[in-house]
């Protein structure tokens, strides 16, 4: 029989290595669950060290964006002082106006949108500007007010998918209820395309006044011109066949239902035009903008 004070284990000393044993892996256990924990607060801070920095970039852009702005906006202003200081005894009137469009195209190029309008304004008043400069910079300034500058849509802009599906016009959507919707024509040297451009919105917004669905839907109808001034600068050149809506804003419905009724109609379908959808940035509730730049004679 074997002696009981030699078992592993049976003896005062045996039971006392087994507990030192049994407490160094609890330590071990804490640490590890400690390391595990330190791994985690360092990952989580540098997490936010991460975040703090890409604020602060953001922050220091924006500052930058705006001194850029106020930068260029300065320089506008100083270009339109400058044309509206022009002695007109002393130049011709063929120099004046040229000068007067190089500080148009200037300002619709550099400014911000907010100086832009304010600008054109003042152009548009002044005394000793061309007459068809000041007409100009008045329907520059009035497109602004209204639709915005297109300029910051290029990023969003997107052709949307669409059905092909004609639709009559006197199967428009209620979605289209108590829309207004404005037919640009797009100003371009060559004034024979004007004016193709022009009598096609004129038919459009003619036809879809008298059609019943839009007095059913209490639907109002304008026709607009944009600009030459504001469509040759960056971010617009808008040379096609277009609807503009905001899908943030709900017009997707809206802009689908509108392009199947313009395609239905008769001025439209004579020359087989269809209408692209651009996605756009700018709020206007209950207000679609469509552009005719995409006609030739």
């Amino acid at each position: 029989m074997a002696d009981p004070e030699k078992q592993e284990g049976a003896g005062p000393l045996g039971r006392m290595q087994g507990f030192v044993a049994f407490l160094s892996a609890v330590v071990g256990v804490v640490a590890a669950i400690q390391a595990v924990g330190s791994k985690a607060d360092a990952d989580r801070s540098a997490q936010a060290a991460e975040e703090s920095k890409h604020e602060l970039d953001r922050r220091a852009n924006d500052r930058a964006d705006r001194d850029t702005n106020a930068k260029y906006d300065a320089i506008a202003y100083e270009a339109v002082v400058k044309v509206l200081e022009i002695d007109r005894s002393k130049t011709a009137g063929t120099v004046a106006e040229k000068r007067e469009r190089a500080v148009m195209a200037l300002v619709a190029a550099t400014a911000s949108e907010p100086m832009k309008v304010a600008l054109f304004d003042v152009v548009s008043t002044g005394n000793n500007v061309t007459p068809a400069v000041k007409e100009d910079a008045t329907k520059a300034a009035n497109f602004l007010r209204e639709v915005g500058s297109l300029a910051n849509d290029s990023a969003a802009a997107a052709t949307s998918k669409e059905s092909t599906k004609p639709v009559s016009p006197n199967d428009s959507p209620t979605s289209l209820r108590d829309y207004r919707v404005v037919v640009f024509y797009c100003q371009a040297p060559d004034q024979k395309i004007v004016g193709v451009q022009r009598q096609a919105a004129e038919r459009l917004v003619q036809e879809m006044r008298a059609i019943g669905a839009s007095s059913a839907l209490q639907m109002t109808w304008d026709i607009k011109e944009l600009p030459e001034v504001l469509n040759a600068s960056p971010g617009y050149g808008i040379r096609t066949n277009q609807i503009r809506f905001n899908p943030a804003e709900g017009e997707e419905a809206p802009s689908v239902a509108l392009k199947s009724l313009l395609e239905g109609s008769n001025t439209l379908k004579s020359g087989n035009v269809q209408l692209e959808r651009q996605i756009v940035r700018k709020q206007t509730p209950n207000y679609l903008s469509v552009f005719l730049c995409g006609l030739s004679t």
